[in-house]
């Protein structure tokens, strides 16, 4: 009777070692999910969208799995997305000329000033010499396909060619806008015909004494410009157009400094873009 309760004994002790030690535990089930989430800008703003995919494993559930995938492709995306206000879309240069010619974007950069005088919120130049050349020195930009200058302006002789804007590039190709015969005019010129391609010209005088708004827009892949004078269209056109390549931007003079050519006045708040601007954000930008 003793011997046999020693084997039981025994065998028990036996098969506990053998459940602590000799069985592997069954793993844990492991639950897979793949999500993405695409970013876009909330309402009155602008920019790319942008879509984060992230997978998650879970040793809780599938629907755990689903969850924590989801919410880390959201925050991820959203990390992502840049959001800029409507005016701001695709700025690339913003001039405000208050006492001195840098760039609020610091993307074209600092333009170089010459006989400028800066006041506190707005540059006046002479009509004999004075300019600023964008980027500064001698550097140059590749022009997109599609393009937009945004200004302001109060000339003292809107008579002569006197050039607010001049957009050039190496070859000697161009996008103006200028006065002359008391009209705004936004021109392409194409230097192999020594002719322009398109110019387009505002049908009334403006009051030349006070603050004016223009806003020229052109596309070279759809082949139309767009001419506003104080949020108003002035002119459009669709004809075949000149693409610009590495170019650079002149204020207040011609590249080839013609006399006549040299601004009299003020300007204010220039804006560059790469793209075509709506209508509709042109009451957002102001002097």
């Amino acid at each position: 009777m003793k011997k046999f309760s020693m084997v039981v004994i025994l065998a028990s002790l036996i098969v506990s070692c053998q459940n602590k030690e000799g069985v592997e535990p069954e793993p844990a089930a492991k639950f897979t999910a793949t999500k993405s989430f695409t970013a876009n800008c909330s309402a009155g703003l602008m920019g790319e969208s942008v879509t984060k995919t992230v997978t998650i494993e879970s040793t809780v559930s599938q629907a755990d799995a689903d969850e924590k995938a989801s919410s880390a492709a959201m925050a991820e995306a959203d990390k992502a997305m840049t959001c800029v206000t409507p005016i701001n879309y695709k700025l690339f240069g913003l001039y405000k000329l208050d006492g001195d010619a840098s760039d609020s974007t610091n993307v074209l950069g600092t333009g170089t000033a010459t006989d400028v005088v800066f006041g506190a919120q707005t540059a006046s130049f002479n009509g004999v010499s004075s300019s600023i050349r964008i980027p500064g020195g001698v550097r140059t930009f590749t022009v997109q396909d599609q393009f937009s200058v945004v200004l302001f302006f109060k000339a003292n002789n809107p008579n002569r060619q006197e050039r607010l804007f001049q957009l050039v590039d190496e070859e000697g190709n161009s996008v103006e806008l200028y006065l002359s015969n008391s009209r705004i005019r936004f021109t392409n010129w194409d230097e192999g015909r020594k002719a322009e391609r398109a110019q387009l010209v505002s049908q009334d005088a403006p009051d030349f004494t006070a603050w004016n708004k223009v806003v020229a827009t052109i596309n070279f892949t759809s082949n139309t410009a767009n001419l506003y004078v104080n949020d108003r269209l002035a002119s459009t056109i669709e004809t075949p157009l000149k693409k610009l390549n590495v170019s650079s931007i002149f204020l207040g003079k011609h590249a080839n400094d013609i006399p006549e050519c040299f601004y009299s006045g003020e300007l204010d708040n220039v804006r560059v873009y790469n793209t075509v601007i709506e209508p509709g954000l042109f009451p957002l930008i102001k002097k």
